[in-house]
């Protein structure tokens, strides 16, 4: 067979060898970080139940407090005391035993006096409830989210030239370094400012911390090897992230602590400089067809490979034909506009991708609203990524693309339109519909990923992947505001 591209040369030097299984098994934690870096802030910002302090009643156990000096207001259908109002009266002049009368007049919180926490059932201090992020104030974490997908957009842009000029080693080292470095750094914020700038530089190495490290893998792997190694180990490993942070959370009970515990351990991806190999495909196209060699002649001796010469010689040659194309006819993603059924195409792609987007990320973060302890109810939609992974690699090859992604995010828009609709009082099937939908939305996430690489012209691919993801993140964006409507929302 003739050596025309790196797939060809791939069963010569071994496709799925030790070689391959060492990368491998380095991008496995890489997987389980990528639920770290994409949902630590749940816990970071969870807030816990708050009613107005009144330092006159401190005396009081706090549910006394609470009874005393707190009105009952209407709330999803059900009686329960404000978070933001408090009693108008002169507390110190008033007997301890005397009942609340609903008739005395209201007034909000006062920013001064602060406001109590309910701190049981495993909740702890969060930096909402040190810096008082509630009542006027409590847009501050959905900002502050918001603010790690204009993060994402700014890295993607940065680290996706230097990916290009310098290569996918280096962008894989600096992306993990930043968010290793920033993850960290959040557990040491003062105040609103530091947090948004945490979360905004954590932001920037979101996606290609994993995505450079994805990329590599499947261009050493063989095709008969790629669909089961790209999503299997992420299935795995993305499933035990999003399921043990919660408990990690609570065993710790300490946002601060949190932060620094579960970023720290990203650094051991800084052995992937001295492990795993640069992009094959890159360095192809850079026209370092020698250092390729090099890298090829590795593979194959830890493969425990024998080469003929010959093959080596063709395909550097091969490399250089593709190498002096790419340089004779230079392309760029505006190239996709140019023929209207590739606009077509990449348009609706890429509108696909905003609105699976969007609402996969309303779903990981609107849990918390649920009435069910916080740390459960994630922790079982976490355990639902490992079969949500796990469908498209039976039906993407049975149904199709076309026909696993209509059908995922059809089910996906049912199941959401129907816990719209579920009154309050049935929190057990609004949970269950609510997770439903997060389960067929992931099916359509990983669905999405693979088609549009597909779709994509191969000498497009990574330039338009990369403007797919990117208009992705901007839809992002505004899913924090979206979830924050919720307040102005009573049924």
């Amino acid at each position: 067979m003739a050596i025309e591209d790196f797939d060809d040369i791939l069963p010569h030097v071994g496709s799925f060898g030790p070689f391959q299984k060492r990368i491998l098994l380095l991008s496995l934690p890489v997987n389980y970080f990528l639920a770290v870096v994409y949902m630590a802030q749940i816990y970071q910002t969870l807030t816990p139940e708050h009613w107005c302090a009144v330092p006159e009643l401190n005396n009081l156990e706090l549910s006394e407090r609470r009874n005393l000096s707190i009105p009952m207001e209407t709330r999803d259908g059900e009686l329960v005391y404000s978070r933001c109002r408090m009693f108008d009266v002169n507390f110190t002049q008033m007997d301890v035993t005397e009942q609340p009368n609903s008739s005395w007049p209201t007034k909000p919180c006062s920013t001064a006096d602060g406001w109590d926490y309910d701190l049981s059932g495993g909740m702890y201090h969060t930096i909402v409830s040190e810096s008082n992020w509630v009542c006027d104030d409590d847009w501050r974490p959905n900002f502050a989210q918001a603010m790690f997908f204009v993060g994402a957009i700014v890295g993607s842009l940065l680290f996706g030239l230097l990916a290009d000029w310098y290569g996918r080693l280096p962008v894989l080292i600096m992306s993990n370094v930043l968010a290793c470095g920033a993850g960290v750094a959040t557990g040491f914020a003062k105040g609103f400012v530091d947090y948004v700038v945490c979360r905004f530089l954590v932001g920037m190495a979101y996606d290609l911390h994993y995505m450079m490290m994805y990329i590599i893998l499947m261009e050493y792997v063989g095709p008969e090897k790629r669909t089961i190694v790209g999503n299997v180990p992420l299935a795995i490993f993305l499933t035990l992230g999003a399921s043990s942070l919660p408990w990690i959370a609570y065993a710790l009970a300490d946002w601060r602590l949190f932060s620094i515990i579960s970023s720290a351990p990203i650094a051991i991806i800084v052995v992937a400089w001295w492990l795993v190999p640069e992009s094959a495909r890159w360095l192809v196209l850079k026209g370092k067809s020698d250092q390729t060699l090099k890298t090829l002649q590795q593979c194959a001796r830890i493969n425990k490979k024998t080469v003929d010469p010959l093959i080596y010689e063709e395909f550097q040659a091969a490399t250089l034909r593709t190498y002096q194309l790419e340089k004779d006819n230079p392309i760029n993603w505006m190239d996709l506009f140019r023929s209207p059924k590739m606009r077509q195409r990449f348009l609706i792609i890429t509108l696909t991708w905003m609105v699976i987007t969007v609402v996969y990320d309303g779903y990981v973060r609107s849990l918390a609203i649920l009435p069910y302890s916080v740390f459960i109810t994630n922790s079982i939609a976490g355990a639902l990524e490992l079969p949500a992974d796990l469908v498209p690699v039976v039906t993407l090859d049975r149904l199709g693309r076309r026909w696993t992604l209509m059908m995922a995010l059809s089910l996906a828009g049912l199941a959401g339109v129907a816990t719209g609709i579920v009154p309050q009082s049935s929190a057990m099937l609004m949970t269950l519909l609510a997770m439903a939908s997060r389960f067929f939305i992931t099916i359509a996430m990983n669905t999405g990923i693979q088609y549009t690489v597909e779709l994509i012209p191969t000498q497009l691919r990574g330039q338009g992947t990369g403007v797919v993801h990117i208009t992705g993140h901007g839809a992002t964006f505004f899913a924090p505001f979206i979830l924050y409507l919720v307040t102005y929302c009573k049924h």
